[in-house]
C-alpha cells in the first residue's frame, strides 16, 4: 500500500472512531460542586474530585 492510500485509510478509520467511540469534548472545573466535569461526545458528563486525579490534587480552584 502506498503512503497516500495509507493516509486515506488512517483518516477513514479516525473518522469512524470519532463517530462511534465516545471521547472528551470539554473539561471544566465546577467551583460550586468542587469537581472536574468532562463532557463526552455521547452527551454524558462525568465528574470527579481533583483530589482523585494525579497532578490536580494540590491545585487551587483558580488553577483548575
Amino acid at each position: 500500500m502506498d503512503e497516500h492510500k495509507e493516509f486515506l485509510e488512517a483518516n477513514r478509520t479516525g473518522q469512524e472512531m470519532l463517530a462511534t467511540i465516545p471521547h472528551a469534548l470539554s473539561a471544566r472545573y465546577d467551583r460550586r460542586i468542587g469537581r472536574i466535569v468532562v463532557r463526552l461526545s455521547s452527551g454524558l458528563d462525568i465528574s470527579f474530585s481533583p483530589h482523585d486525579a494525579q497532578g490536580l490534587e494540590t491545585a487551587t480552584g483558580e488553577q483548575l
